[in-house]
């Protein structure tokens, strides 16, 4: 009985065998059991895929290459391939050139490393992360000016150095008052908006501002690049904004500070590999500052007894008193009296008090004359000498401090018979001594090279970005503060300076491994980082409307960084970041939105992260279709999508591969995604085996078809798509075997919208020729050794072998298309037709009588009940000798080989480098 079987659509793709018993699946009667070079169209149709254009061998052939899009609009699209420290870049099927050589930039990214960076683009900005890298932008300033630089999270802006703050009491005594302190940033304007520095370097002055009249003018040094400066004062901890100027200078006669804005705050983000971790002290020095204007230390002019001898007038006694019983009888109480002061010059600081230090043999020095005992003669005494000075109370705040010395002397002698009344004297005297350095003026003065007045000096060849200051306490070094530990050290050396001081040596400690974000993205405004090794479940996002401010304030505002972690069962890193209407995370395994509450917008104090699955994303990363983010599971390979669903309130996720799970049996999984949105939406894959999975995917149509890629001796290892025209094209790198070796090139798909059979390109590595007609074809070295296929205006040619980079041809052609060949199979499902027994012809033989094809466009067709027994359609009618057969579009009708088999599965096949597209499939079954 003959039965005919119709296959009006191949939308279901490639269907696993384990599914060839769901005769009652919907996706049965659109499934195919082999999809091979061919793509599936969400209208049902079935076609041949093009072939892929030769663009350029990469740098190395022996190390893996990763290709990454740069789409700045669609006509400015480019294909970067990151190799071994290298980029290339390739535009519309050419790579971009320097005179005779490709143009390239050097990376620091190692082959191995390649697969596991994630990106993201704004504008003319590639960010690349890389948990082993720190994150860098790839920026084009033009065609030939590509830059790869290392992400400045310090915003490129210093602090100001406050050089000084005056008081002017005018008139006011007043002894009533207090410590008020300031700090200063510099503004500057860029394309972003206006960015803040951090505060310099706190400045504290004792004064009054209550009193009329008076006031305090800050003073601070210029910033390169700074349009304008802020001033912030604190009263009571807390830096409140107190005006904005674009001049050096500001005066403050006492504006209230608002606290509701604060000057940005600044950490380290990622700590780098080869970044200062640790500073030892080996030597603490003498005479170094404090930080806070505080007396440190004060020494002598000289380290010598310092006295000041006074002369006294001793009368004449009874005649029975010699004088040398004068001399044993006298005791020697010295009565002296040091008064010390601590002035500044420059009208600030207060506070310290300096005690005197005096010799401790009371009895020291006597010189006593007499001559007569009725006579009054002069002596001289000296008294107890001052022979240094300690610091009984450091104070602070100054800035040019000066010491006075007030020394009243009160000597009197005294005898067993009684007092012997002395002329004391009473005399006071001004004495200035000078001091090592009382003073720390940390915003103050700077030193003709440029530096601030106290400091540390990080110096290496390799490194940059260590920001390590020190702390002095009584003339010592008694700690360093690492602020920033800088990036790309490998032996670094600490230089102390300072205005006075010495001696003070520093060691450093590098850092071996990085803590850099896995995963970059934008949205709302801010792009976000997570993923770090030590730290994998922390989020970072600038503030709104910046690549890189990542400042803070204190009392937080909405528009400050984000930082946060996700709380989850599993500390899983975050994997990738993906920017649909909600931001998703998608770790190792679970999947998170992350949204805001009582807010529209992410803010700081506004955060929600609410787990949506418990599946896991591999590191592969996702492609956006839609509103459907798609991607890899963590195990298993299988891709899956994740969109949002309104009866859950919330992001499912569904498996993609359900109907062809044995695409990622024996370890098979995807390495590589991109997605082309036209003329086909379809999601490429490159695989781990060397195939490249192709999913023509539109979930709003509930189209999902699989279909494999091959390539002949070769191995797909890494694709990107870039819009190039009016077509999405898809670029792949491939490692071959060519002529006995392995190369590694980069190739482009052919257009699938190819009007003509003279412009059918369906050839892999293959180059095109047009021009004046030819039969010798040169430069195709790349394919030496190999046998190529060849399409001339249309016709297709003999297979040719290519020796010494060249071919010939029997004759001569003006459109030649040469490369590798490429075989294209398509096999239907086992037979699933309704009978009476109910057996759906399960447990019939059949036999394929005919095959009618709808077609279109197409050339070439071969058709059979299996692959060893196939029957080619004669489809030349009445085309001139010579000439190539037309393409047909209509039904095709050809008388296959009879063959009983169990399936009744039908095969087609095209080997020649033409386009076969089938929209229909009826068979005439025999059973």
């Amino acid at each position: 009985m003959a039965i005919k079987s119709v296959q009006v659509s191949f939308a279901g793709g490639v269907v696993s065998p384990a599914m060839f018993g769901r005769v009652d699946d919907q996706k049965y009667k659109t499934g195919l059991a082999k999809c091979e070079n061919f793509v599936c169209s969400p209208q049902g149709a079935v076609f041949n895929r093009p072939g892929f254009e030769f663009v350029r061998a990469t740098k190395y052939a022996d190390k893996k290459t990763r290709l990454i899009p740069f789409k700045f609009s669609s006509d400015q699209t480019m294909v970067i391939e990151f190799g071994d420290k290298y980029a290339r870049f390739h535009t519309n099927g050419a790579t971009l050139m320097s005179g005779s050589s490709p143009y390239e930039i050097t990376t620091p990214y190692e082959a191995d490393d390649l697969a596991e960076i994630k990106y993201t683009q704004s504008a003319d900005v590639l960010t690349l992360v890389h948990t082993k890298y720190p994150p860098k932008e790839l920026k084009r300033y033009s065609a030939y000016d590509w830059r790869l630089e290392t992400i400045d999270f310090a915003l490129g802006i210093s602090a100001p150095t406050i050089s000084g703050v005056t008081y002017h009491a005018n008139g006011n005594t007043s002894e009533n008052r207090f410590n008020v302190r300031y700090v200063v940033t510099a503004l500057k304007e860029t394309d972003e908006g206006t960015i803040e520095s951090g505060a310099s370097t706190a400045f504290t002055i004792s004064c009054n501002l209550y009193h009329n009249e008076s006031n305090n003018v800050i003073q601070w040094g210029a910033v390169t690049g700074a349009n304008r400066y802020r001033v912030y004062k604190s009263l009571s901890g807390v830096y409140g904004y107190i005006g904005e100027t674009n001049a050096l200078t500001f005066t403050d006669d006492n504006i209230a500070a608002d606290e509701s804005i604060t000057p940005p705050r600044y950490d380290t983000i990622f700590q780098s590999a080869g970044s200062i971790q640790s500073a030892t002290i080996t030597n603490a020095g003498t005479g170094y500052v404090g930080p806070n204007g505080e007396i440190t230390s004060v020494t002598l002019d000289s380290q010598e007894e310092w006295r000041t001898e006074r002369k006294m007038q001793i009368p004449a006694y009874h005649a029975w008193y010699n004088a040398w019983e004068v001399l044993n009888l006298v005791d020697y109480i010295n009565y002296f009296q040091y008064n010390i002061y601590v002035v500044d010059d420059a009208g600030t600081g207060s506070g310290a008090e300096i005690e005197p230090i005096l010799e401790s043999d009371k009895n020291k020095v006597y010189d006593i004359d007499f001559h007569g005992f009725d006579k009054k003669k002069t002596g001289y005494v000296a008294i107890k000498p001052l022979i240094g000075l300690r610091i009984k109370k450091a104070g602070s705040g100054y800035v040019k401090p000066r010491l006075i010395i007030d020394c009243t002397a009160h000597p009197v002698l005294t005898m067993d018979a009684g007092n012997i009344d002395g002329y004391g004297l009473d005399d006071t005297t001004q004495v200035r001594l000078n001091l090592v350095r009382t003073t720390a003026p940390a915003s103050g003065r700077v030193f003709a090279n440029g530096f601030t007045h106290r400091g540390i000096i990080v110096t290496d060849p390799t490194g940059r970005g260590a920001v390590l200051t020190p702390e002095f306490a009584n003339g010592k070094l008694t700690r360093v503060n690492i602020l920033d530990g800088g990036q790309g050290y490998i032996n670094p050396t600490a230089t102390v300076y300072a205005e006075y001081g010495s001696g003070a040596t520093v060691s450093l400690s590098l850092g071996a491994i990085g803590d850099y974000p896995g995963c970059v993205t934008y949205y709302e405004q801010r792009r976000f980082f997570g993923g770090t090794r030590v730290r994998p479940q922390m989020l970072w996002g600038t503030r709104p409307g910046t690549e890189s401010d990542m400042s803070y304030t204190i009392p937080t505002q909405d528009d400050n960084r984000i930082k946060f972690r996700i709380a989850a069962q599993q500390a899983s890193r975050v994997q990738h970041l993906v920017p649909i209407s909600q931001l998703l995370a998608l770790t190792e395994t679970a999947e998170f939105r992350i949204t805001s509450v009582n807010s529209d917008a992410l803010t700081p104090n506004s955060i929600s992260v609410k787990p949506q699955s418990y599946i896991g994303a591999s590191p592969v990363q996702p492609v956006i279709i839609n509103n459907t983010a798609v991607y890899a599971a963590s195990r298993g390979g299988h891709l899956r999508e994740l969109g949002y669903n309104w009866q859950a309130n919330g992001f499912i996720t569904s498996d993609l591969s359900i109907r062809a799970p044995h695409l990622f049996e024996l370890g098979k999984r995807v390495v590589d995604l991109s997605v082309t949105a036209a003329p086909e939406q379809i999601i490429w894959g490159a695989t781990n085996k060397g195939e490249l999975y192709g999913l023509t995917y539109l979930p709003e149509q509930n189209v999902g078809a699989w279909h494999v890629h091959t390539t002949k001796d070769g191995y797909f290892e890494s694709c990107a798509v870039v819009t190039e025209g009016e077509e999405d094209r898809l670029y792949v790198v491939v490692r071959r075997l060519v002529n006995g070796a392995y190369v590694r090139y980069v190739e482009r798909m052919g257009t699938m919208s190819a009007a003509t059979l003279e412009e059918s390109f369906y050839v892999d590595s293959g180059l095109t020729y047009r021009g004046v007609p030819v039969s010798t074809l040169q430069g195709l070295n790349h394919l030496e050794g190999c046998t190529v296929a060849v399409l001339g205006d249309g016709a297709v040619m003999p297979p040719q072998k290519v020796k010494n980079g060249k071919i010939t041809l029997p004759e001569e052609h003006s459109v030649i298309h040469v490369g590798l060949p490429i075989t294209a199979e398509l096999q239907t499902l086992p037979i699933a037709i309704q009978l009476n027994d109910g057996s759906y012809g399960r447990g019939h033989t059949a036999n394929i009588n005919k095959a009618w094809l709808q077609v279109y466009r197409s050339s070439g067709i071969w058709v059979g009940p299996s692959f060893e027994e196939l029957t080619e359609n004669k489809q030349r009618t009445d085309e001139p000798y010579g000439a190539p057969p037309n393409a047909v579009t209509g039904t095709v009708a050809v008388l296959t080989t009879p063959s009983w088999k169990d399936e009744g599965k039908v095969c087609v096949r095209q080997a020649d480098p033409l386009p076969l597209k089938i929209t229909g499939l009826t068979v005439d079954l025999a059973g």
